[in-house]
């Protein structure tokens, strides 16, 4: 069967995965960022949690190769005697990190948070952590604690055959992986980038994918119309 590329195939407001989040607090996409800590090879950005009643902190900004020990990127509880609260754009884009051990304070993020992260193999989360989770089968998958959203795929996990399970209505990132077969399952919002790169020979999906709005099918490149399954 012949492998289809998909490549910023599907068409979806930023705003509108956002909106399915709670309690993961949004991040503004874009917004210009002033680097106000630095340290052992990632730069932070002051960042205010919704709840008030918590003080301010850090968003990670960039974790460099410098940030990297045994292939392993962990993103700190705190930094600077402040809680590390969010991971902004791309933070690790080509950073070479492998598994990234995410603290227990991290609550936000930009959609586009584990985008072009094209070593990462897997993850863990501290067991701490009220907002993530991580399933352990072939491949580390995160997800938000529910298991309703889909943080991200790992993109350098082996190829293999992956249905999105049950509870998952949407779905942030699953950038630059690999897939025999991909069943999208219950899936109904996926940001615009979530599959850019991502190689698949066969691939099903539902009537129930749609745009934000709701009244569109969702479109994949070459295609007008949203097929129950592309191969």
């Amino acid at each position: 069967m012949k492998r289809k590329r998909i490549t910023k195939a599907i068409a979806c407001s930023l705003c509108g995965v956002m909106a399915l989040t709670t309690p993961i607090q949004s991040m503004a996409s874009g917004a210009s960022v002033k680097i106000t800590h630095s340290a052992d090879g990632i730069d932070y950005s002051d960042y205010s949690p919704s709840d008030t009643t918590l003080p301010s902190g850090y968003a990670v900004e960039n974790a460099s190769a410098a940030a990297i020990q045994s292939g392993t990127l962990t993103i700190p509880d705190e930094a600077n005697g402040k809680p590390v609260y969010a991971l902004n754009r791309r933070f690790m884009a080509n950073s070479g990190a492998e598994t990234v051990t995410i603290g227990k304070n991290i609550r936000a993020f930009n959609s586009d948070a584990f985008l072009e992260a094209l070593s990462v193999k897997g993850y863990q989360v501290n067991a701490e952590s009220r907002i993530l989770k991580v399933e352990t089968g072939e491949n580390p998958v995160l997800y938000r604690y529910d298991g309703t959203v889909l943080m991200d795929y790992p993109s350098a996990a082996e190829k293999t055959d992956f249905k999105v399970p049950d509870a998952t209505a949407v779905i942030y990132s699953m950038d630059n992986a690999k897939f025999g077969s991909l069943d999208l399952n219950q899936v109904n919002l996926v940001a615009y980038d979530s599959f850019a790169g991502t190689y698949v020979d066969t691939l099903t999906l539902r009537n129930n994918l749609k745009t934000k709005s709701g009244s569109n099918n969702v479109h994949f490149s070459g295609h007008g119309s949203m097929p129950n399954s592309l191969s």
